[in-house]
């Protein structure tokens, strides 16, 4: 029998041990025994955090270490610039709200002034009166402001609307999102004053009607407009009714005088411009529908048929008109319907770095933030002298487990994050004042030193790439 020397026998125990205790290979793939499905850890995980759990909450919380550093180093390098002025922190997202606001509260205005040309127009006509009343059946009035059962739910919703103040908790991405890089630049910008209008606009609490702000009082003149215009409407389409009983009455008669049956007669010749006005008013009318429809709603409207019976017709002798005298308008298409709310997305390196989305809720609810927040500045006119806009956004935001097996060390466990932020900050008049990035990364660090490292509270090391300095 062959012998082995002492090393010999020393080196196979050695590879024997090492052997043991090296982890066990995954079998290669082959057929599997039939035996009870596994559940699926998925369904029966915890709720989803800020990671959406693709990260370990090592990594996490590493990460909102770095963003913490991004905010202090970005407010560091934006001392100089917003020392002494108004400061409104927000994304791209507020700015297109306050550009929003701006159009709709234009779109009203527009149709409050077609509403009042048109209620000129039908004044400027002469409508006869009579010294006795004149004896009508049950005349059809022409097309009034509550024509189907469509229009009394939008009066009732209109009505509603203006004097109450609509509050949502919209749901957030799981990210590292905005908000929280808003939240932490705001309490260290070196400012007089610090406004964060998508999180609290000015005077929310305080002010529990919507009519002293810029949209409610567009609203409720438009409104009144609609309502005069209507009623002078109904008013002149009756006169032609009453006009053509009188101008046919027999002359020299009792009942009405020779001049009142001649005005008649000429007021009965402007039916074709008086129907003309009065159907323009009631496209107008209809245009106004659609507007508060896609404002109160976030969807487009959809206007009831109205029945036959209630367009006005000239009822005076004569050939049926050809054409209307003024062109009818067109009504205004309505408002984008505003995205419906969402759960949140789950987090994938394509979608941290996205745009910011408006936030979710009808058209009025993301307008009503802005309009609060320019009532506030406009109030105090020395604040458009000092006050400036920082759009923020937060890049993206990660970490890793980092793993290094060892023979005779075993297995040892890093965890790292990190996070990058981008601002901007802009004048009062949209002057670009300067911009940058900031960002950083915290890695390397062992399973056992975690809590220490999470526990010091030595602020962590962020870099800003910026003009502002």
């Amino acid at each position: 029998m062959k012998t082995f020397s002492r090393w010999s026998c020393v080196l196979l125990s050695f590879v024997l041990t090492a052997v043991q205790g090296w982890p066990q290979a995954t079998p290669s793939p082959g057929p599997a025994a039939p035996g009870p499905a596994a559940p699926n850890p998925a369904s029966n995980a915890a709720p989803a955090g800020i990671t959406n759990g693709t990260l370990p909450i090592e990594s996490t919380i590493l990460a909102y270490k770095i963003l913490v550093a991004d905010a202090a180093r970005i407010d560091q390098s934006l001392s100089t610039k917003t020392a002494g002025t108004i400061v409104v922190v927000g994304t791209s997202a507020d700015i297109a709200a306050i550009v929003q606001l701006r159009i709709v509260v234009s779109q009203a205005n527009i149709l409050e002034q077609r509403l009042i040309s048109l209620t000129a127009a039908m004044n400027a006509i002469v409508k006869p009166n009579y010294a006795n009343p004149v004896i009508k059946g049950n005349p059809a009035l022409g097309a009034g402001f509550i024509a189907s059962p469509a229009d009394v739910a939008t009066l009732i919703q209109t009505l509603g609307s203006i004097t109450a103040v609509n509050q949502t908790m919209s749901s957030a991405a799981g990210a590292l999102n905005d908000g929280t890089l808003i939240t932490l630049i705001a309490q260290g910008i070196n400012a007089d004053a610090v406004y964060i209008p998508s999180v609290y606009p000015p005077n929310l609490i305080t002010d529990t009607d919507i009519s002293d702000t810029n949209i409610g009082t567009a609203l409720i003149r438009l409104e009144t407009a609609r309502r005069n215009a209507i009623a002078v409407s109904n008013d002149y389409l009756q006169g032609l009714k009453d006009a053509a009983i009188v101008a046919t009455t027999v002359r020299g008669g009792r009942l009405y005088t020779n001049a009142e049956i001649d005005g008649a007669g000429v007021f009965a010749e402007r039916a074709v411009t008086v129907n003309a006005l009065a159907n323009a008013i009631t496209l107008a009318s209809s245009a106004v529908d659609g507007f508060e429809t896609s404002l109160f709603t976030g969807q487009g409207y959809s206007p009831a048929p109205t029945p036959q019976t209630n367009t006005p017709t000239p009822t005076s002798p004569g050939p049926a008109p050809m054409a209307p005298a003024l062109p009818a308008p067109v009504p205004a298409p309505p408002l984008p319907a505003a995205p419906a709310p969402a759960g949140p997305a789950p987090l994938t390196a394509q979608n941290q770095g996205q745009q910011p989305v408006t936030p979710s809720g009808t058209t009025l609810q993301q307008l009503i933030s802005a309009d609060l927040l320019l009532r506030q500045i406009l109030s105090n006119p020395n604040y458009k002298f000092k006050l400036e806009l920082l759009s923020v956004h937060a890049l993206e935001s990660g970490g890793g487990q980092l793993t290094k097996s060892n023979l005779f060390l075993g297995s040892r466990i890093y965890f790292g994050g990190g996070a990058v932020a981008s601002f901007a900050l802009y004048d009062s008049d949209g002057t670009a004042i300067c911009s940058g990035v900031g960002y950083g990364y915290r890695g390397n660090i062992r399973e056992k030193n975690v809590q220490t490292v999470l526990a010091d509270p030595t602020p962590d090391v962020a870099t800003v790439s910026t003009t502002c300095d």
